[in-house]
């Protein structure tokens, strides 16, 4: 049982974006274990090169998305003094109305759930083989982990109402529209809710604005445009080429790969997970990791790293020329609360 720390619609529309930008597979839903959520990594594997010029446009762009979207502070040590305010405004809260919150500062470890590097898909695959592997692995539980774990039905609903308010509607991120998250002041969002408020105020508030939802709309319409793209269309074909030449045909697009393994997994393991010593999960790791090789290589040899990166650079650039001052105007004083 896992909490959702993610609770505001600040994290959400951040997490919205992340989503949308990241090209490099995802680990399986569902899948356990210490499991890396690095980075969504476009660049090739292995290799030391200079950042290319579309890549530093890129990030020189993230600057004002990142103030739009999220509001993190510029330094580590910022970041965990904020991290440590929020925990102790929540427990606060929750003191409140009866229950405990263990507070737990920030461990340093930078959290990003937009993918995975090229480098972690060498190394484990899409996550399916190595999730087994890391079932047997022991693991540190969070507190809070640990304390809804030792409670009864109800005293986990009361208590998960207190920390995060009701229900969203369609929390699964499948059915999941951002309009419906938008819309829910923040102060109704439990503890969790509250404590942001209380912290970044105005930044926080920004997300529940129509301006807001007008600019997050019209970013994910850019990033679709993408997709679209017919320089991203040749070398999605390119790509999709060069792995059905490696053993792999029928795949159109990256995302496809792990849509692929999750249905020969669900076939080969309908009712549960196998053992870590099966035999035939060996054989499952091999084809796995196989297909990782030439997804990488062929996405770094048919140059669909580079396009996506150049795109996704033009986008952020157009996006911005446009809407500067708008987001100047929307963030204006956050970066002080």
């Amino acid at each position: 049982m896992t909490l959702r720390r993610s609770a505001s619609p600040l994290v959400l529309a951040a997490g919205v974006v992340l989503a949308l930008t990241a090209c490099t597979p995802a680990p399986p839903a569902g899948s356990q274990g210490g499991q890396p959520q690095g980075s969504a990594s476009e660049t090739s594997s292995g290799t030391e090169d200079a950042p290319s010029d579309a890549a530093a446009e890129t990030a020189q762009a993230a600057a004002p998305l990142e103030l739009l979207f999220s509001g993190t502070s510029s330094t580590a040590k910022e970041r965990s003094e904020k991290h440590l305010a929020l925990q102790e405004g929540i427990a606060e809260c929750m003191a409140e109305q009866g229950f405990d919150y263990p507070v737990v500062p920030w461990d340093g470890v930078e959290e990003d759930q937009s993918g995975w590097t090229d480098a972690e898909l060498l190394e484990l695959g899409y996550g399916f083989s190595a999730s087994v592997e890391n079932e047997t692995e022991e693991y540190e539980q969070h507190p809070v982990d640990a304390l809804m774990e030792s409670m009864s039905g109800a005293e986990l609903a009361a208590f998960r109402e207190a920390l995060e308010g009701p229900p969203l509607k369609g929390e699964d991120f499948a059915e999941w529209d951002p309009a419906d998250a938008v819309q829910v002041p923040l102060e109704d969002r439990g503890c969790v809710g509250k404590a942001e408020h209380a912290l970044f105020g105005e930044q926080a508030d920004l997300t529940s604005t129509p301006q807001f939802q007008t600019l997050l709309n019209e970013l994910i319409n850019g990033y679709a445009a993408v997709e679209n793209d017919t320089r991203m269309k040749e070398a999605q074909l390119a790509w999709s080429e060069c792995v059905a030449d490696a053993g792999f045909p029928g795949l159109g697009a990256r995302w496809d790969v792990s849509a692929l393994l999750e249905q020969e997994w669900a076939a080969a393991w309908p009712e549960e997970d196998p053992s870590p010593n099966e035999p035939k999960l060996a054989e499952f790791r091999e084809r796995e990791l196989a297909l990782a090789r030439a997804d990488v290589g062929c996405a770094d040899s048919t140059g669909l790293n580079k396009v996506r990166t150049e795109l996704t650079a033009e986008a952020d650039r157009a996006f911005l020329d446009l809407h500067a001052e708008e987001i100047e105007a929307l963030t204006a004083g956050s970066q002080n609360s």
